[in-house]
């Protein structure tokens, strides 16, 4: 990493340190303890090495209740990082990286990853056990949770989002991610839509059933699109709408597979179309929208 990007990391960290502290003083129980705010989760020097337009990460909402659970072999991936004070940023992004590295010790955090994985290949990335492992973020918060963010009051979830958007935006602005791929609730992404400047520029897919014929709860669809946010860079978004506790779930590996490569080829990561979608998919408003390409 260079000075341009240390500095406002360094900042960062420390703001989020101060953030961690007034939560813990204000909201005791809330936040798991002992814990401290994870910012990204991969191997930034790798990041910084890549042109902009194969910047590619995730982002869910905070870190999930089992982050800083111990391995069941080896050491953790904090080692000697605690939430007493702010850590330097080699220490702590070392930290961060080391996650990635042994995400295979931590059987329920890497099947939560891989659930990504189907659409990212089409991108060129996804989650491994390694140090090429994406990044991941959280938009909502950086801090692990007790309970899972679904579980949380919408009291404790304002408390939380309010400033930790905010340390979400700053992180962005110095990772610079050409695509940010998001599985978030319909009112989570009318705030992050807004927060962002996002417009939604085109549909991928919609799904109507499951693959028993099934529908989805009370009705709702599975519909993944693709947005353009202006803040707090120039970005493309590919959304999409959480219906279950894995990433793009329920659609299965072949499904979400032939997306990504819908969504890449879309936006100019692709050179072939893939082959037309199964039948449950169905492309509903796509005809109204705008083809959209990559700069």
């Amino acid at each position: 990493m260079n000075a341009k990007v240390e500095a406002p990391l360094e900042t960062l960290i420390k703001d989020a340190w101060g953030y961690a502290s007034s939560i813990g003083a204000t909201h005791k129980g809330l936040v798991q303890a002992p814990s401290f705010p994870v910012l990204w989760f991969g191997d930034l020097e790798r990041w910084f090495k890549k042109p902009r337009a194969k910047r590619i990460l995730t982002s869910g909402v905070n870190p999930g209740p089992k982050t800083f659970c111990k391995c069941e072999e080896g050491p953790n991936w904090w080692g000697k990082l605690t939430h007493k004070s702010p850590p330097e940023l080699g220490e702590y992004s070392e930290a961060l990286a080391r996650y990635m590295e042994f995400l295979s010790e931590r059987p329920d955090d890497f099947k939560w990853f891989k659930s990504y994985n189907p659409l990212l290949e089409a991108f060129g990335t996804s989650f491994s056990s390694g140090r090429d492992s994406a990044i991941h973020t959280d938009i909502f918060s950086p801090l692990a949770t007790v309970e899972p963010w679904s579980r949380l009051s919408r009291d404790q979830q304002k408390t939380l989002s309010e400033q930790g958007l905010a340390l979400w935006t700053r992180l962005i602005r110095i990772l610079q991610p050409s695509v940010v791929v998001l599985s978030v609730r319909n009112d989570q992404w009318k705030t992050i839509e807004s927060s962002l400047g996002a417009s939604q520029i085109r549909n991928v897919f919609c799904t109507r059933s499951t693959k028993d014929g099934n529908r989805y709860p009370r009705g709702r669809n599975m519909r993944i699109w693709i947005a353009e946010a202006s803040e707090p860079v120039a970005m493309t978004l590919v959304v999409g709408n959480k219906l279950a506790n894995k990433p793009f779930q329920p659609l299965d590996h072949a499904r979400l597979s032939h997306v990504g490569k819908r969504a890449a080829h879309i936006l100019g990561f692709a050179g072939a179309p893939p082959a037309r979608a199964p039948v449950e998919l169905y492309e509903v408003e796509c005809r109204r929208a705008v083809r959209v390409g990559r700069s």
